[in-house]
Parts: structure tokens; C-alpha cells; sequence
């Protein structure tokens, strides 16, 4: 029964009962408030309700009825511990009065004796215990419940499980604490109120972050029967006395069984299970140090006031679950998250490092010591480590993968190495919007006409972005937040947008960016405004810059086509015009009368005229790639002289791939060794490799002077920055569909790696 809650309220409950109901738990807490600091006998000393054992004396006792811390309680009047503990109605001290004089009995050692102790009243020492007690956390939680109440919207299921948690949490704690007592059946309430909290928090834990599969009716409604039946037989103490220990233990561990649950069926809600278990474990921490520093002696008085870290465990609920409707209070929300973690953390150090000092270096005077070393280390341990704590939080908690601060700055700085589109648009959608909290945008590209091209959307669907008509529109309600539209209103496009900022460059549009809800109420600000602007404006430069390295790409990609064909139409006439004209003034020259030089000068003229058709078009590609690269090792020994070695080691192969592909692989590996020759001043050039029938791999390989690589490798980036050599390698990689990878750094010489596949092949 996913909404029996909610069923309950609108059906059973009407809205004057539902607004009434926190004056009720209040009536309640504050009637056991009272009871606690009024009604309770000041008996002088504290002792352990379920073992007896006295644990702290407020008052010394007159003389022959002196009670030692460690006696163990057999009897108090007429009461017995036994009896005490069996009926939950009976209490020790009932009616009892100052200066009246009340028996103990009482076990020391191995001896039973009988104390007439008379009852001080209220002692300073005793008010200052009950006043460091945990029943002013009931009024956190009950104050919880009315933040739900007055601010929390739908009143939905979630809604009224949480109200009735802390409701039902509220009068648990302050039963609990005054429960020792047996006051006003405050032992009755803890146990019914712990019975109803198990439903309570299972269902609550089933919905929450997000509902799981939903489960048949009976399912909770038998729930919620067989809690309120134990609830019931509690009352009537039918059960044993420690089975409200069992409803404790089932909630809490059914609890976080379920948030574990949620863990791995939904990834998308991995970051706010595991910002809950973060605040649970240091709202808890103090508890831990506490119990540890009392393992090594006396908890130190201080100690209590650690509880105040639990104040934040409901709140993290609310965070968590209405996180969209925290208005324009997230930010502080979440820096109070990061601050109240640290400290949490913090606190939880000193609960147990403290102690352990005072015991272990025998310090002459502990109060000065701890007043004075406390607060230095405390300072120096948030000066160092807060910031780097809060940034951690923010990135891996929160979600905010950039601080806030100095967003304008690291903006620019990521925007100069995104020549890419796609890198440019994941990070604006993925990092930047997210740090400002914007859940909703898209940002337009306009050309001449203010025709609109989307560059990226954000929570936005194809029938909420703006019509080419619209656009004139939107440009003039730029710069300045949009009032919400009025229903049926006309002319006013896209009414999701409350901030259109524009891309301009020269004064003239080239973008829109519409900016629409934003967590956790779509409040923009006038004051941020400004920034948001400068945003834009290095977005419309970065966008120009990817534009123009766009289309120099472009013409690059077809001037290396253009200019293959010009080399082959070049060599084409060298071969078939140029050569025939010397071989027809050869056959003009009669041999007798030729000189040695005419004939040395001609023999020199053909084989340059040769070696220039073989650079213009190889013309051992004809019989195949290997047989080319062969020849092409010939051409780069004989360029690079005696001092550098040129070697092929690639197994002989007569396979043959298409001819534009054997043509880009023959250049790859001929502007590899070229840029080797020309800048790398190598001692060794190595051609490696493999021709398959399915796969081409090769290596080209030097031992020369290196240079650094990495990003400036970026294809983009490279075209604009006018590398050509290394970018028409990338060109003729991408035109046959090759895989190319450059490796280098300086003084490590370079490793340029090209592999092709044959199309289908793995």
C-alpha cells in the first residue's frame, strides 16, 4: 500500500487534523519534558536501570550511608530491581520527597547492605547531567516535521512518511529518555512508538530515493497490522521485555538493506544513498568516539555536546528527497552539507583523541591543556583541509564537478583545448551547467538568416525548442529574465526559458543560449547576469574557432585529392610529353657527332625528369605497395647521404589493396620519413611492419631529436595551427578509414603507426 499514508490523510484525516498534529506530538513531548526535569526524583546519584550499578554520585551520603560508585541496586522502598523491571508501571523513588530518607538496598562486593539515604533534591551537578541528555533531540526532529509541513510540496506519499517518521522518531527519543524512570508509562510509549516506526521506516526506505517496484496492498497493510497488534500487546506487557529490541534492530538493518538495494538497482541514485551513509556515519561518529573514549576511561563532560552532529540526519532526508524545491537556498545548502560533514568529522576525532592524550602523556593540568591545544590544531586542520574536503564533497558527493568560484576563469581555461564540437558541448552540458545548477538549456547556432542549428540540449525535448519565426523574438528579450508566461499567453516562445544570453562576435548573432529550470525553483539572478554573458562570449569565439578549423579540414581534405590528381596529371605529361621530346632530340643528334658532355647532360636530364614522375606519382605502386616501399627506402638513402641508415623490414608481399589506398599508405610512410629527415636529424630510420591480406600495419620509426606530443596532435588543431605535414597524414589516414598514431617526446625520437583494415574485417 505505496500511498496508504496519503489515503489515510485525504481520506481519514482531514487538513485541520493534519495542521493539528504537530501540536499534538508537541503536547506530548513537552508533558515528558516537564515530567523529566520536574517530576523525576533528584535522587543524588545515577545508576544503571538495567544492571543496577551505580555510576555517578552527585551528593556524598551521611555518614554509615554512603553509596560508592559500583554498588549494584537490589531494592529501592519497597521496590525491588526485579520487580522494576517486570512491570513497567512501578518506579523507584515514587512520591518520594527532599530530605525524605528512602532505603537502598544494595550489593558490595560479596555484601547486601541496607542504606538509609536521604534524597538532596536538585543538585547542580545532577540538572546539568539531565540538561546534557538526548530529549532536546526530540525537538529537532519534531521541528523537522513542521519544515515539512509548512514547505515541503507534494504532499505525497514521501511527504507523509517522512512527517510521520520524525513524528513518531520525536516521541521515541524523549520517551527513551526518561523511560529509565518509569514515569507516566514513558517505558509503554518508547516500545509502542519503536513497534510503529519499524512499518514506518521500511516503507519510507522502500520509495526513498526512489520507489522500487511496487508491491501489492497486503504487503504493507500487513505491515502495518502486525506492528500496530505488537504495539498493542506492548501496552498490555504481554511481551518479553527486550522484544522492542528486535522492531529497533529490524528497522534500522531493513533500513539500510534497502538504501543498499536502491544502491544497485539504481545507478542514477548511487551519488544521494551515498551522501546519506556519508552523513550517517559521521552523525553516528561521535556516538562511536564516545563509546571508545569510555573504553579507555571516563567520557569526558564535553562529550554530549557531539550530539549536536545528529541534528543533520533528518535533514539529509529533505535535502535528498526535495532537493528541486529548496529554492535559491541549495547553494547554501550545500555548503552548509560540506561544513556540517567536515566538522562532524572533525568532532568525531576529538571525542576520541582527547581522551586518549589525557591518558597516555599524564598532563599536569588537562583543562589548560585541551584549552589550549584543542582549538590550534582544530584552526590549523581547517585552514589545510577544509577547502580540500568541501572541494571533494561539492565533486563527489554533491555532484558539482566545478567550484563555483573562479567558474568564469577555469571556463576560458578549458574552452582554448575544446577544437572539437562534441568535447566543447559535453563540457558545457556535463560540467558547467551542472555547477550552476541549470537542469534545463540548449544553446542554438545561427547562421546569416537566424536560421537555428542546435548544438547541444539539455532536458529539453525537439517540440520545446525554438521555431526559426521565433527567433527574432527571443533575441529581443535577451540580457534580461523572463516573467513566466501567463497561460493561453501568445507570442511568447518557448515559456520554459527564463534567461536567453546571445553569442555574439562583431557585434553580430552567431548563438542563442536559452537557460530554463533551474534547481531548485529557476531562479536566476540579476547579478549573475554578467557572468553568465562572459560565458557566452567565449563560447561564440570557441565556436568560431571550431567553424573555421572545420572548414580549413575541409579544404584541406580536398586539396590533398586536388592536388594527388595534379601530380598525376603532372607526371602523366613529364612521362608522356617530356621524355618522348628528349628521346625524339636524341634521335635528332647523330652519334658521331655528339659530344660526351651533350650525352652525360641528356642521360642526367632523363633520370631527374624519372625521378620526378616517381615523386609525383610512384610509379612502383603499379606492382604493388611493397614493392613501392622498397623502392622508396632507395629514394630516402640516397637523399640522406652516408649518415643515415634507411631500412625496410617489412616480409616481402604481392598483395594488393586499392589503389587510393596504397596511394595515402605510400605518403603516410613518405612524409613520416620526410619530417624525420627534416627535422628530427636521426642517425637510424626504420620502416616496419606487415602486408596482410585483411590488414595493413606500419611503423615508421626514428631515433632523432623527438618532439612533445599530445593534444597539439588534435587534428583541429593542428589544420589551424598550420602544421600541414603531420595534419595531411591525419587527412590521409581518415580518407581511407586508417587508424594513425603519432608517438613522441623530446629526445626519444618519433614512432609513426598507421594500420587499415579491410572494410568488414574485425
Amino acid at each position: 500500500m505505496v500511498k496508504v499514508i496519503t489515503r489515510i490523510r485525504e481520506h481519514y484525516l482531514p487538513g485541520p487534523v493534519v495542521n493539528l498534529s504537530p501540536w499534538l506530538v508537541l503536547a506530548v513531548l513537552l508533558t515528558y519534558t516537564i515530567a523529566y526535569f520536574v517530576h523525576v526524583p533528584y535522587s543524588g546519584f545515577y545508576f544503571n536501570a538495567s544492571t543496577g550499578r551505580v555510576m555517578d554520585l552527585y551528593v556524598t551520603g551521611e555518614p554509615g550511608a554512603e553509596l560508592q560508585i559500583g554498588d549494584q541496586i537490589l531494592e529501592i522502598g519497597s521496590v525491588s530491581l526485579d520487580d522494576f523491571k517486570t512491570n513497567k508501571l512501578w518506579a523507584f523513588f515514587d512520591g518520594a520527597q527532599p530530605e525524605q530518607v528512602v532505603p537502598i538496598t544494595v550489593k558490595r562486593g560479596d555484601f547486601v547492605l541496607t542504606l538509609p539515604w536521604v534524597m538532596p533534591g536538585s543538585t547542580p551537578g545532577e540538572i546539568f547531567h539531565r540538561l546534557l541528555n538526548a530529549w532536546w533531540l526530540a525537538y529537532v526532529s519534531w521541528a523537522t516535521s513542521v519544515a515539512i509541513l509548512l514547505f515541503i510540496r507534494p504532499k505525497g506519499t514521501l511527504w507523509g512518511l517522512l512527517l510521520t517518521s520524525n513524528y513518531l522518531t520525536s516521541i521515541w527519543i524523549m520517551t527513551g529518555t526518561i523511560s529509565s524512570d518509569h514515569l507516566w508509562g514513558s517505558p509503554i510509549v518508547l516500545r509502542m512508538g519503536i513497534w510503529m516506526c519499524l512499518p514506518v521506516y521500511l516503507h519510507l526506505h522502500y520509495i526513498f530515493p526512489q520507489p522500487l517496484k511496487r508491491l501489492p496492498a497486503w504487503v504493507w497493510g500487513t505491515l502495518y497490522l502486525g506492528a500496530s497488534a505488537l504495539a498493542v500487546a506492548e501496552l498490555f506487557q504481554v511481551l518479553p521485555d527486550s522484544n522492542y529490541y528486535i522492531g529497533a534492530f529490524l528497522g534500522t538493518c531493513g533500513a539500510l538493506g534497502l538504501l543498499i538495494y536502491h544502491y544497485v538497482l539504481q545507478p542514477v541514485q548511487r551519488r544521494s544513498i551515498a551522501l546519506l551513509i556519508v552523513v550517517a556515519g559521521l552523525a553516528l561518529g561521535p556516538f562511536i568516539g564516545i563509546s571508545i573514549a569510555g573504553m579507555f576511561g571516563r567520557v569526558p563532560p564535553y562529550a554530549p555536546f557531539f550530539l549536536l552532529t545528529l541534528i543533520i540526519l533528518p535533514w539529509a532526508y529533505i535535502y535528498i528527497g526535495y532537493r528541486s524545491q529548496l529554492s535559491r537556498f541549495e547553494l547554501r545548502a550545500n555548503q552548509l552539507i560540506s561544513g556540517y560533514l567536515f566538522f562532524a568529522l572533525l568532532g568525531s576525532l576529538f571525542v576520541i583523541l582527547v581522551p586518549l592524550a589525557l591518558r597516555f602523556l599524564h598532563v599536569p593540568d588537562p583543562p589548560l591543556f585541551v584549552g589550549l591545544t584543542a582549538p590550534a590544531l582544530a584552526a590549523i586542520l581547517i585552514i589545510y583541509f577544509y577547502p580540500l574536503f568541501r572541494r571533494w564533497v561539492d565533486q563527489h558527493l554533491l555532484g558539482l564537478p566545478l567550484p563555483p568560484a573562479g567558474l568564469l576563469e577555469a571556463y576560458t581555461a578549458r574552452i582554448t583545448t575544446s577544437m572539437n564540437i562534441n568535447r566543447l558541448s559535453h563540457f558545457i552540458r556535463e560540467e558547467v551547467l551542472p555547477t550552476l545548477l541549470i537542469r534545463q538549456a540548449t544553446l542554438l547556432r545561427l547562421d546569416s538568416t537566424l536560421r537555428p542549428t542546435p548544438v547541444f540540449t539539455l532536458g529539453l525535448n525537439d517540440d520545446q525548442l525554438p521555431k526559426p519565426a521565433e527567433i527574432p523574438t527571443l533575441l529581443a528579450q535577451a540580457g534580461s529574465i523572463r516573467p513566466p508566461a501567463f497561460d493561453g499567453e501568445r507570442g511568447y516562445p518557448c515559456p520554459w526559458a527564463r534567461l536567453i544570453l546571445t553569442l555574439s562576435v562583431d557585434e553580430k548573432p552567431v548563438g542563442l543560449c536559452l537557460l530554463g529550470r533551474r534547481s531548485p525553483d529557476d531562479v536566476y539572478s540579476a547579478n549573475e547576469i554578467p557572468t553568465l554573458q562572459a560565458l557566452m562570449n567565449q563560447t561564440a569565439l570557441a565556436l568560431m574557432n571550431i567553424e573555421q578549423a572545420g572548414q580549413l579540414r575541409v579544404l584541406y581534405q580536398a586539396d590533398i585529392e586536388r592536388r594527388e590528381i595534379e601530380r598525376n596529371n603532372l607526371a602523366l605529361e613529364l612521362h608522356d610529353d617530356v621524355l618522348n621530346q628528349l628521346a625524339v632530340l636524341a634521335m635528332s643528334v647523330d652519334e658521331n657527332s655528339a659530344s660526351p658532355q651533350f650525352e652525360q647532360a641528356f642521360q642526367t636530364a632523363a633520370a631527374h625528369i624519372r625521378s620526378i614522375i616517381n615523386g609525383l606519382h610512384p610509379t612502383m605502386l603499379n606492382y604493388g605497395l611493397w614493392t613501392a616501399l622498397d623502392e622508396l627506402v632507395d629514394m630516402i638513402s640516397d637523399q640522406a647521404g652516408e649518415h643515415v641508415l634507411v631500412q625496410i623490414d617489412i616480409p616481402p608481399s604481392d598483395v594488393r589493396y586499392p589503389p587510393q589506398t596504397e596511394l595515402h599508405l605510400y605518403r603516410i610512410v613518405q612524409q613520416a620519413c620526410q619530417n624525420a629527415l627534416k627535422h628530427a636529424h636521426p642517425q637510424k630510420i626504420s620502416i616496419i611492419g606487415r602486408l596482410d591480406p585483411d590488414q595493413v600495419d606500419l611503423l615508421v620509426e626514428d631515433d632523432g631529436v623527438g618532439f612533445p606530443a599530445g593534444d597539439q596532435l588534435d587534428l583541429a588543431e593542428l589544420v589551424a595551427h598550420k602544421h600541414f605535414g603531420l595534419a595531411g597524414m591525419h587527412e590521409r589516414a581518415a580518407l581511407i578509414g586508417a587508424e594513425l598514431n603519432i608517438d613522441s617526446a623530446p629526445d626519444k625520437g618519433a614512432r609513426v603507426w598507421v594500420k587499415w583494415k579491410v572494410v568488414g574485417q574485425d
